[in-house]
């Protein structure tokens, strides 16, 4: 049975163990758990670097050079450090069981460390009487991004996303303080930020002409808004308030498409799609009925970008989705759909 990357799991190991709850969050979405079978390999030397890595699971050879070896499983007190700390020279770690390993972004880390020392430092500088109590409200008054990353990070967005671009997104993100009554989004303006909601509630009123014909939907820590708009260049399709006071986090429409859309709508050339085994993929086209049947087409289905939504059920994960038509903007906005919904999907380019 696989784990899930939780604080339990986290606190196990060392330097991780060393990490402010505040900053736990951003931790977890540096993280990822990989499945190793037994003979291969879990790390070699010159790969250290990239990421550091902790066995959760099963038993591991530690092989140093050809005469020197050592046998760990998850239980052995050295398991509690990175085994990128037990190897030497041109080592390499093996698994000689079903193994799974915790692994982290190293660069994302050591900036976690950092901010760690330096807080340590301000704070004990604060005991001398060398800064006020003012200069760090902001700081000690943040316990509720351990609310907000916890539930963002099993969001369908933060699950499509890898760990180094939620990493980024979580380093960029701008807070705003909000009031209640505070309108965010105004229904057809044009997108300009992407939404988190790290503390507060906001409430969603929806196009009245749309899908969803006007419904109300409450939002709160941990979810997100103003996405859809970025993906598609279109206006706003709903306004949104907030009912309490509260913090979000925002990116720029630009920050949004180099951190977020790039890692979600990947592009494919018509080329790429005809060496892929047609048995394998199948492609969707976006456009709305009377435009399709103008250039209606035997490989495509037909599926309006209005009603994508209400067709995900009957979506196959094993399968590769084509959506287009190119070069509009809807594509890109069906890919994201599905990309959330946790299936394979690429853009036409």
């Amino acid at each position: 049975m696989t784990k899930s990357i939780s604080r339990v799991l986290i606190k196990k190991f060392s330097p991780l163990d060393s990490i402010p709850d505040q900053h736990m969050g951003t931790l977890m979405a540096l993280c990822q758990i990989e499945s190793v079978p037994a003979g291969g390999i879990v790390l070699k030397q010159k790969e250290s670097r990239l990421y550091r890595s902790y066995l959760i699971r099963g038993k591991v050879e530690v092989r140093r050079s050809f005469h020197e070896r050592v046998y760990l499983d998850q239980d052995a007190s050295e398991c509690s450090k990175s085994l990128n700390e037990l190897l030497t020279g041109a080592g390499v770690v093996r698994a000689k069981s079903n193994c799974q390993i915790l692994k982290i972004d190293n660069r994302g880390l050591e900036e976690l460390l950092s901010w760690n020392v330096s807080t340590s430092y301000q704070i004990a500088h604060l005991e001398e009487g060398e800064f006020s109590l003012g200069y760090f409200d902001k700081a000690i008054d943040d316990e509720y991004e351990n609310d907000w990353t916890e539930v963002f990070l099993q969001s369908p967005l933060a699950t499509g996303m890898n760990a180094k671009a939620i990493s980024e997104l979580f380093r960029k993100i701008e807070d705003i303080e909000v009031k209640a009554g505070d309108r965010i989004i105004e229904q057809h303006s044009t997108g300009d930020y992407f939404y988190i909601i790290k503390q507060g509630e906001a409430r969603v009123a929806l196009d009245v002409y749309g899908p969803l014909r006007g419904q109300c939907v409450s939002l709160g820590v941990g979810r997100y808004f103003g996405d859809e708009a970025l993906i598609a260049d279109v206006p706003r399709n709903a306004s949104v308030t907030m009912t309490t006071d509260g913090v979000l986090g925002r990116l720029d429409s630009e920050l949004f498409s180099a951190v977020v859309k790039r890692n979600l709508v990947s592009p494919i050339s018509a080329k790429q799609v005809a060496e892929m085994d047609v048995n394998n993929y199948q492609c969707i086209d976006v456009r709305f009925s009377v435009e399709f049947r103008d250039v209606c087409s035997k490989m495509a289905r037909n599926i309006p970008i209005t009603h994508l939504r209400q067709h995900l059920e009957n979506f196959e994960l094993q399968k590769t989705y084509i959506v287009g038509p190119t070069g509009d903007k809807r594509s890109e906005l069906g890919t994201y759909l599905l990309r959330q919904a946790g299936f394979n999907a690429f853009c036409l380019q």
